[in-house]
């Protein structure tokens, strides 16, 4: 229950950041972008 919780806000998160000009790298961590 809790980590579909934690997989859920981590996907809005993901959403966030891509709206937001960053790339997601599932290899790494996040990385931003030159826009």
């Amino acid at each position: 229950m809790i980590k579909e919780i934690q997989r859920f806000i981590f996907k809005m998160a993901e959403a966030e950041m891509q709206a937001r000009g960053y790339k997601v790298d599932h290899n790494k961590n996040r990385e931003e972008v030159s826009i």
